[in-house]
């Protein structure tokens, strides 16, 4: 179980990785500007993560490097893109300097981020 727990988490973390480093490539970053959080939306969602879902900041905003997911072991959540035409159309205008919801956090004692390394 510990060996299945430590894969699964990095590679959560080498796949969140990824995609971040490729949203900020400036060809992407012009037509997909921020991220969206999104968790699986059931009753397995731990409750520091719950608030994090639906919320958006740019793809280069410091904050993704304390909340990008995995965001503990075994993490489910993910990171949408989201697209310049889709927050015009919703009428969303963001700025780098976004504060994480109320009751949002990694998990106790689950401090590495994506662009931290991987857990061996």
């Amino acid at each position: 179980a510990y060996m299945q727990t430590i894969f699964r988490t990095n590679i959560a973390q080498a796949f969140a990785a990824g995609k971040l480093q490729a949203a900020r490539e400036p060809a992407i970053a012009e037509r997909f500007p921020a991220f969206e959080y999104l968790t699986s939306r059931d009753s397995r969602v731990r409750s520091n993560h719950r608030p994090l879902h639906g919320f958006m900041a740019l793809t280069d905003d410091p904050i993704w490097d304390v909340y990008a997911p995995p965001n503990g072991f075994n993490c489910r959540c993910s990171l949408r893109l989201v697209s310049a035409r889709e927050l015009s159309r919703k009428g969303v205008t963001l700025q780098l300097g976004a504060k994480a919801p109320a009751g949002a956090a990694p998990d106790e004692g689950f401090a590495q981020s994506p662009t931290q390394g991987l857990y061996l």
